[in-house]
């Protein structure tokens, strides 16, 4: 049975992390030119949500047909953007091989993921200034994302021909559809 590497080791687990959101970018594929749209997460915090260790999750392929049905939704890769991107940043970046991603539970404009990284290019990040460090060569993480919106970086197409934007309001000056109540 193959069995990514990373499934061979417990993966280390920290507090659900809150304050981290999650949007949408419709962008043009860098290797088709062809329009799509992706998903990222964002979260900072790590270990104890108060050190400065800030994580991306970019290029998500969700296959969903409106941002509020993220529910379920899940995605995984073994290599760094094939096609998630995934790396921490704590003064430089690192990047994770492997990442698995699932949208547990939807309320309103706030998901709850769990995220699996694993194979990062270091294995510890110092945390704070009394020289605590955090191994993260493995993590699974829970987090309690906020949606931001979607943000067109291609002026050509519009988000609503890949998603339902029901409950979006246009943001011209951010060329981004956001929440109605933001």
């Amino acid at each position: 049975m193959d069995t990514p590497a990373c499934e061979y080791h417990p993966w280390p687990e920290f507090r659900p992390v809150t304050e981290s959101t999650w949007e949408g970018v419709l962008s043009e594929n860098g290797a088709t030119g062809a329009p799509e749209l992706t998903w990222s997460i964002y979260f900072d915090g790590y270990p104890d949500g108060r050190s400065g260790v800030q994580f991306h999750i970019e290029w998500i392929p969700f296959a969903v047909s409106s941002w509020r049905e993220l529910e379920g939704a899940q995605a995984e890769c073994e290599e760094f953007g094939e096609p998630i991107e995934a790396y921490l940043f704590d003064g430089e970046h690192s990047n994770f091989d492997y990442v698995r991603i699932q949208a547990l539970h939807q309320v309103g404009t706030t998901v709850r993921f769990v995220i699996h990284l694993g194979w990062c290019e270091v294995d510890r990040v110092k945390v704070n200034d009394e020289d605590d460090w955090a191994d993260i060569d493995r993590l699974r993480v829970v987090v309690d994302a906020e949606f931001t919106g979607v943000t067109v970086r291609t002026p050509e197409h519009r988000s609503a021909d890949f998603i339902d934007t029901t409950g979006l309001v246009f943001d011209a000056s951010r060329d981004a559809y956001r929440p109605s109540g933001d």
